[in-house]
């Protein structure tokens, strides 16, 4: 019982620091990455982490942050009824749109500027190798 407790405490908490963006409304363009809270320089938006399965009981989501319970309960309805889930299931990165005056490398999927809470994430398509094929829309 005590090492349930403990695994409980242990899924809450890693699930309320891992989670740290969501998909929202862009001020750039339709969607966009948006961050939950304020992130710092050198951190990963965590694009590259394999899924971790979780069993955290529904009973138990009182523990995360409001915003990391809405996200999970949104993309995963049926934690509800006890099923167990995984995190993250989608590149985050496939929604981080293009800015001049970005604060993201996709290159190291680090951020390289503090980032406010309800701030975009932003990248600069052109420094993805390729770019002048695969946005002939930019000027890099």
């Amino acid at each position: 019982k005590q090492h349930q407790r403990q695994q409980i405490q242990n899924w809450a908490k890693e699930l309320n620091e891992l989670i740290k963006v969501k998909i929202g409304v862009s001020k750039i363009h339709g969607v966009g990455v948006i961050a939950l809270r304020d992130l710092k320089v050198g951190e990963r938006i965590y694009a590259d982490i394999k899924p971790l399965v979780f069993g955290l009981p529904y009973d138990y989501f009182d523990r995360l942050l409001p915003e990391v319970r809405a996200i999970l309960l949104e993309q995963y309805p049926r934690i509800a009824v006890g099923e167990p889930f995984a995190y993250p299931t989608l590149r985050i990165q496939a929604y981080i749109n293009h800015a001049e005056d970005y604060n993201y490398s996709g290159m190291t999927d680090k951020l390289i500027k503090d980032v406010k809470c309800g701030e975009e994430i932003t990248e600069n398509y052109c420094m993805i190798p390729g770019a002048q094929v695969v946005f002939p829309w930019l000027k890099c």
